[in-house]
Order: C-alpha cells, then structure tokens, then sequence
C-alpha cells in the first residue's frame, strides 16, 4: 500500500505545489540577510519537503475519508508501474538536490534541461498506475441503519 500512497503523493505534488508555494511565500517574507546566510541546500531541502509533506498529509486524509486501502484487493495491478514512475521521479529530485551543491548553477542548469525526458514518463507512470488502482477499488457500501 505504500507505493501507492507515494504514487498518490507524488502525483499531487507534481500537478498541485500547493505545499512548495507556501514557503516561497514564507521565504518572501523572509529579510535578505537571512536567506542570504543560509546555504541553498537547506532551502532546496526545504522546498522539497513541504512539498512532499503538504501533498502526503491530503492524499493521507483522501485515504482515510474514502476507505480506499479497505476497499482495494490484495493484488493491485499497478503497483510495479507506480513503483517505477516513483523511481524515476525521486532519481530526477536526487539528480536534482545533488547538482544544487555545484557553485555557479550550471549542474542544476543541465539536470533542469534534461528533466521533461525524465519527468512526462514518470508522471505518465503514476497517471496510469492512480487511475488504475481507482478504477480496481470496490464500490463503497453504504450501511442503512
């Protein structure tokens, strides 16, 4: 169930940064000074992780108003291609992090031109593997009491 729980999450975050806007909104607020005396990879860190997290706590809460774990089947089918879409995403964002600790930019610069080979099959990928598993997912039941 954690594949697709990360493929959910990944998903989201990839169509709706609601999480990532936030802190660029909390890091405009932010004085020049203090931006300027940490180093990018703590905002990059940063960055990534409220992403991540904002979309993990909704897909969380979609999973527990809509039951979804309790009404899947033991086996899902597309859980290997979730899997994979997760797999070539998180090598992109570990691509990513690690050619932001380059000075001058011009790793991330490179990572950033090749990513849209990278990133339209991974998002392909857990297009098909969440609409799949939505498809799979038994019916609610509604009990009248």
């Amino acid at each position: 169930m954690w594949k697709i729980f990360l493929g959910f999450t990944f998903l989201l975050s990839a169509f709706i940064p609601l999480g990532s806007s936030i802190f660029r909104w909390v890091l405009s607020q932010a004085s020049r000074e203090f931006i300027n005396s940490v180093p990018r990879i703590y905002w990059d860190i940063g960055m990534l992780l409220s992403t991540y997290l904002f979309s993990a706590i909704i897909v969380m809460l979609f999973f527990k108003y809509s039951q979804l774990e309790d009404r899947l089947e033991n086996n899902i089918p597309a859980q290997n291609i979730i899997l994979f879409g997760i797999v070539i995403y998180s090598i992109y964002l570990a691509a990513y992090i690690v050619a932001t600790t380059v000075e001058g930019g011009g790793g991330a610069y490179t990572v950033l031109q090749f990513a849209p080979f990278i990133i339209w099959p991974a998002k392909v990928a857990l297009i098909y593997g969440v609409v799949t598993v939505l498809l799979t997912a038994n019916p609610l039941t509604k009990h009248s009491t």
